[in-house]
């Protein structure tokens, strides 16, 4: 349907995702759009009076060395001659420096190398017909596609993590073969192939940082176990390469010849962070986090024997319509309500008005050639700090939170040391103890439809990480899944917290104030 120039964005179901794309295409067309702008200005009348008409893309063209000839971006610095260095990473195309996303989760890997920290293992049920040779096929093309899968990781003389991106990686491909075990001890095989498979964890100075384990089951089916680390893809990225692959499988299997991928570099945005105004963004932050002294996070009780714990719960579509259908209204966006609700658990257990907590962002910024077709480690994880107010309307409250987040919409690049520092937090120490990552990512229609196309369906996938506590809001079938994972917890408190979570959020587009979402005092 059309959109006319009075529509307004969020009452047509905007949210962060489309205000990028919405600026990332108006960049192309030589417009220049700021993320804020498209928050402030809800209409597209609006819009075009805020928008200026010298967009030009400032990145530069980062041509990779051939064979023997490394090319050595700025931020990397070794001891010794760039001769020496060649001679060091003979074969390797190019060095350069990561995001600090990526060396905060390396630092985790390298301190904790047995625990599997930021090493996802994604599952996925296959029919028996795959074939086996073909999917390996697809696979190592998949990997000669995206220099992000050729790229190992190391430091350099200044203690910094850098990347260094390889011409070619072979991708380690295992087949299992189970046919022949007892269906009543599948459960048990898997549980053990699957720790056995973190514990190795990777090695993160050898590319590439991923390898494949193929079981073929009693059933004749066959499962696909993919394990990486997180720093070399977020989910927007997974789901372009799953489109690769699986396009790429289609033409093996039916004989023809790969597609070649025109991917847009990675190390494009690692060159467009290095051109930020670093002095604007602390300026901007440090208004933000000004005078924080509230909690950052919620107590976790004493626990006998604390365990790896992630308890689900699911939003019916109809129950979802709602929650939107009162964004809409309220002209804001879906995910807000996720945020807000949160804040309230926060106050809730913590007795504080003031409250801190991480939200995982896409970080891609709209004025960088190519960025929504960018394969590797985009995301940032932010503070947001939330004012709750018990006695507001709470739909007044959630502008609030809104307006409250547009001065730093547009310096979601900034690197958690320096929020750690605004905090006035000991060095090392994560700016929140809890965060809300919500998948609001486009949906890949080429990766859904071509694990379709190939039979494939995905299954329950496996990551662990530092934060005490991790909030996840998924889309599943028609609904949303929300699941609440603690690395050390205790199972039946994680349980209680997720059931009042779930009580607030559905009681939010009937509140008349922001405390009727507090659990009532008994």
């Amino acid at each position: 349907e059309g959109v006319g120039v009075g529509d307004n964005f969020f009452e047509l179901g905007g949210d962060s995702i489309q205000a990028m794309l919405i600026a990332a295409r108006a960049a192309r067309h030589g417009i220049k759009l700021k993320l804020r702008a498209v928050f402030e200005h809800q209409t597209l009348a609006s819009l075009a009076r805020s928008a200026t008409t010298d967009a030009t893309s400032e990145t530069e063209d980062l041509s990779f060395g051939d064979a023997g000839d490394l090319t050595i971006l700025p931020g990397v610095h070794f001891d010794d001659t760039p001769a020496e260095v060649r001679r060091t990473f003979a074969g390797a195309m190019m060095m350069a420096p990561t995001t600090p996303m990526q060396a905060g989760m390396l630092f985790q890997t390298h301190a904790f190398p047995t625990k599997g920290m930021y090493l996802l293992q994604l599952r996925y049920a296959l029919p028996t017909d795959i074939d086996a040779e073909a999917l390996r096929s697809a696979w190592q093309a998949t990997v000669a596609a995206f220099s992000i899968l050729r790229t190992s990781f190391t430091w350099d003389d200044n203690g910094q993590t850098i990347q260094v991106i390889w011409p070619a990686a072979t991708i380690p491909f295992h087949l299992v073969n189970w046919t022949e075990v007892d269906s009543a001890e599948l459960d048990d095989r898997y549980a053990a192939l699957l720790d056995s498979d973190r514990e190795a964890g990777v090695d993160i100075e050898r590319a590439p940082l991923s390898r494949i384990t193929l079981i073929h089951r009693p059933d004749r089916r066959y499962e696909m176990v993919w394990t990486y680390h997180h720093a070399l893809l977020d989910g927007w990225s997974h789901s372009i390469v799953l489109g690769v692959l699986t396009e790429s499988y289609q033409r093996i299997r039916a004989g023809l010849p790969v597609d070649k991928v025109e991917a847009v570099p990675f190390v494009r945005y690692i060159d467009w962070r290095a051109r930020q105004d670093h002095d604007e963004a602390l300026k901007q932050w440090t208004y933000y986090l000004e005078d924080f002294t509230g909690s950052r996070g919620i107590p976790l009780p004493p626990c006998a024997r604390p365990q790896h714990v992630h308890e689900t719960f699911d939003l019916t579509a109809a129950q979802v319509d709602e929650l939107r259908a009162f964004a809409r209204h309220g002209k804001v966006a879906f995910n807000l309500l996720f945020q807000a609700v949160w804040a309230v658990m926060l106050a809730e257990h913590t007795g504080e008005q003031d409250v801190l907590f991480g939200m995982t962002v896409a970080g891609r910024p709209p004025d960088l050639a190519g960025v929504e077709q960018m394969v590797g480690m985009l995301i940032n994880t932010l503070p947001v700090r939330v004012w709750v107010e018990p006695d507001w309307e709470p739909m007044a409250w959630l502008h609030s939170i809104h307006d409250s987040q547009l001065r730093v919409r547009d310096h979601d690049w900034i690197p958690q040391p320096d929020l750690t520092r605004l905090l006035r937090l000991s060095r090392g120490a994560p700016p929140f103890e809890s965060f809300v990552s919500i998948e609001d990512y486009p949906r890949n229609s080429g990766a859904e439809a071509g694990l379709a196309a190939i039979g494939a369906q995905p299954l329950n996938g496996i990551i662990r990480h530092s934060v005490p506590i991790m909030l996840g809001v998924v889309p599943h079938g028609d609904g949303v899944r929300v699941h609440l994972v603690l690395p050390q917890g205790d199972p039946r408190w994680t349980r209680a917290l997720l059931n009042r979570y779930r009580e607030a959020l559905l009681s939010l587009p009937h509140a008349t104030q922001v405390a009727e979402l507090f659990a009532p005092v008994t």
